[in-house]
């Protein structure tokens, strides 16, 4: 600020000197560029969220029907499809997206007019700088203008909601090309040099990188949170800067990094459809729903049901086999010491339920993994997404026309000047 006020000094004529700086102070001017800054920032870090979400519900809505194995635990819980997958992320993008919303009206403030934390004792139009700079509105309290240091914790909170999904979903990834390399395949960008005495591995350096880089994001936010509440109460000096800076460049990576991985949903991702899907029946995944056949295909009471589908799957798996491996035999032994007696279950209907697609196509609630409901969830992702693009373009206008206003303003000055 000392340098801008120097600078404007040697732009104006000697007699005019120092008046650049008449009812303004050093410290409201550089609250207020520390808030420029972190609302231009979390427009760009929206934008970027934004663009990856709409690259990945686009990605997603290709694999409505791609079966996979969902995860938990590192273990298969139960089939799934992609695009579902996907949701888990999506989602919490959606959550940073709204979060910048709401912070933004409370950062996008002015501390123009507050002076050194009394305010001037000459008449300022604080509303009208407000304005003229873009902002919603000028801090209400002078002393607030100056001392506060929660818009760092605002800006911060999306980077960390952003980073924590980004990084989990790269973790995924990088976890299916290390131990499952047939499922999927990335871009060359994304892939290591290969080694000459092995020239089979690739490692996925490009998720590495989005890792490290979440990690970094995530790592620093808590410090740089504890810091700016460690201000002292008062206006903030030099040092109380440096949050901000720092918070700043939290949404600058954050950006960069959404952006590298709208990159890889944008075309540099390759799903092995089959591949995926001849290992989403695997490890018993579908068998949650022997107990839910015999109560709507059989009529037995809910807790024979439990226990005749307990005992079954655990003998199954003591004898090392697969789901496939549960017979009508199987159950009927086990059903005559529950129930006292056989149930006849035909074979077809039974594999035809613990089918994966089968199984799938009986989640229907809202939200859930069948085509359907996963498609109207998509579909409200889109809207929202596109909401938020038009919500942050018209941000945007609202600075473009205020810095049009004040060009026109100075031009209508120094035309008074020349006259």
């Amino acid at each position: 600020v000392a340098a801008f006020d120097t600078l404007l000094d040697a732009l104006t004529s000697p007699e005019a000197a120092g008046a650049g700086g008449v009812a303004r102070s050093q410290a409201e001017t550089a609250a207020t560029a520390m808030r420029l800054l972190l609302r231009d920032g979390l427009l760009e870090t929206l934008g970027a969220i934004d663009h990856l979400r709409l690259t990945m519900i686009t990605f997603a809505g290709n694999h409505t029907l791609t079966i996979m194995p969902g995860y938990g635990e590192d273990r298969p819980l139960q089939p799934t499809t992609l695009a579902h997958w996907l949701t888990g992320t999506s989602g919490p993008l959606s959550r940073a997206a709204s979060m910048i919303r709401a912070a933004y009206p409370m950062v996008n403030q002015s501390a123009m007019g507050a002076g050194n934390l009394a305010g001037t004792n000459l008449r300022v139009n604080r509303e009208a700088v407000a304005t003229a700079l873009g902002c919603d509105a000028p801090i209400a309290s002078t002393f607030d203008a100056l001392s506060a240091t929660d818009a760092v914790m605002l800006a911060i909170g999306p980077c960390v909601v952003a980073a924590g999904a980004v990084q989990r979903l790269a973790r995924e990834l990088r976890a299916w090309l290390r131990m499952d390399p047939g499922s999927l395949r990335v871009a060359e960008s994304w892939l290591a040099e290969a080694d000459p005495a092995l020239p089979q591995v690739r490692a996925p350096r490009g998720l590495d990188r989005v890792v490290g880089a979440t990690d970094a994001v995530l790592t620093s936010a808590g410090a740089v949170m504890q810091r700016a509440a460690q201000v002292p109460h008062g206006p903030i000096g030099a040092s109380g800067e440096h949050p901000f800076l720092e918070a700043v460049a939290l949404l600058a990576a954050t950006t960069r990094t959404c952006e590298e991985v709208q990159r890889l949903f944008a075309g540099e991702l390759e799903v092995n459809r089959a591949w995926l899907a001849s290992r989403a029946g695997r490890d018993f995944t579908t068998v949650g729903d022997l107990a839910d056949f015999l109560l709507l295909n059989e009529g037995l009471d809910p807790a024979s049901c439990r226990a005749i589908a307990t005992m079954v799957i655990r003998k199954t798996m003591d004898e090392g086999h697969e789901a496939t491996g549960i017979t009508t035999q199987g159950i009927d032994a086990v059903a005559l010491l529950v129930i006292g007696r056989e149930l006849g279950i035909e074979m077809e209907k039974l594999g035809a339920w613990l089918a994966p697609r089968r199984f799938l196509e009986r989640r229907t609630a809202t939200g859930s993994a069948a085509q359907g409901p996963t498609r109207d969830l998509l579909e409200m992702e889109l809207t929202r997404a596109r909401a938020d693009e038009r919500w942050r373009e018209e941000r945007l206008a609202v600075i473009a026309e205020a810095r049009q206003a004040r060009e026109r303003e100075i031009s209508a000055l120094l035309e008074d000047v020349r006259g």
